[in-house]
């Protein structure tokens, strides 16, 4: 309300500009002479073209004594400005923005000056304003879906409308800062990936962020052979992800569809975790059942997947560091002098 109201200010800001800044001049008991007719019927007048440097040529009509003279302005073009400018940083201030947040643009009468609100300060203030503009919109959503499949027939879905407000970009710099605190919040665990998301795009719900993370996982898990994954480098030369299960399917314009079978999407740092314990179990320091127990509980690996990632590891195969520590084992506690 108040933005409309400081437009249709600055619109009669702009007729009082054009219509109404100079001074309004006058005669009483006199004439010009040369004047002609201009117009027709009831819009017919007097008039005579002027020029700022023409002399007008004025001459007494009637025994009253001639008088010529002016009114001012009927409006003041640099208080009327300032005027509607003051408004509007009250309308801004009663709004939440902080008054450290207006700058004043500008200066000189002729340009006149306008009120900028800095990126952050419209960000806070439309954060403010969202819920109650949110559950409106909603409603208007609902009704509207409502009327059109009573009207046409359609099965349009009538509920579970979400709506992302558009929001003041972010500079470069900003950005940059964003990125970097969050990424420090997520290495020290104070902040989960989805609330990341979240923070990086305002206004979706916290399902939507989990769903594009899932979907973010799977594109990455399914650019990365499996066999390049487990063996810790990817294609990039870093840590890759894998798909335990069927993998998914891409069809010829790049979407992905998941297998229909039982599946588990790993990312570089899981499928690195995975092969630790594959290896614990190789050396001897996890019996095959816990190694097993532990792809199941602590990444949800079927436990076939999980048997098949293990394969021969603690069934007779023995890594070469386990075999040679066991043979050096073995030679130390043999008696001196004695021979196989």
């Amino acid at each position: 309300m108040g933005s409309l109201t400081c437009s249709v200010l600055f619109s009669f800001f702009v007729h009082c500009v054009r219509d109404a800044s100079w001074p309004q001049r006058y005669a009483i008991g006199c004439s010009i002479p040369g004047m002609g007719i201009e117009g027709t019927g009831k819009e017919r007048r007097q008039g005579i073209a002027t020029d700022p440097a023409s002399i007008l040529m004025l001459e007494a009509s009637g025994e009253l004594q001639p008088q010529i003279g002016q009114w001012a302005a009927a409006a003041s073009a640099d208080d009327l400005l300032e005027a509607i400018s003051a408004f509007e940083h009250r309308v801004a201030e009663y709004a939440g923005v902080s008054p450290a947040d207006l700058q004043r643009l500008g200066g000189t009468a002729r340009s006149g000056y306008a009120i900028a609100i800095s990126n952050q300060g419209r960000r806070d203030a439309q954060k403010r304003f969202e819920p109650q503009f949110r559950e409106g919109d909603r409603q208007l959503l609902k009704l509207s879906a409502v009327l059109y499949n009573r009207a046409t027939g359609s099965s349009v879905p009538e509920d579970g409308y979400t709506i992302r407000y558009q929001s003041v970009p972010l500079s470069d710099q900003e950005r940059e800062t964003a990125r970097k605190d969050i990424l420090e919040k997520i290495e020290a665990g104070l902040m989960s990936k989805v609330d990341a998301y979240i923070e990086l795009h305002p206004g979706i719900s916290r399902q939507r962020a989990m769903q594009e993370l899932q979907r973010i996982q799977l594109e990455e898990s399914a650019t990365v052979p499996v066999a390049s994954a487990m063996g810790g480098e990817g294609a990039a030369g870093g840590a890759g992800g894998a798909v335990i299960g069927e993998a998914p399917e891409i069809d010829a314009e790049g979407n992905i569809k998941p297998g229909t079978g039982e599946q588990v999407v790993l990312n570089g740092a899981q499928v690195t975790a995975a092969q630790g314990i594959v290896t614990s179990v190789a050396l001897g320091d996890l019996p095959r059942d816990s190694g097993l127990s532990m792809l199941v509980e602590f990444f949800g690996i079927p436990y076939d997947a999980a048997n098949r990632i293990m394969g021969t590891v603690g069934l007779g195969f023995v890594s070469a560091t386990a075999a040679a520590a066991t043979a050096a084992t073995a030679s130390a506690a043999q008696p001196p002098g004695s021979s196989d």
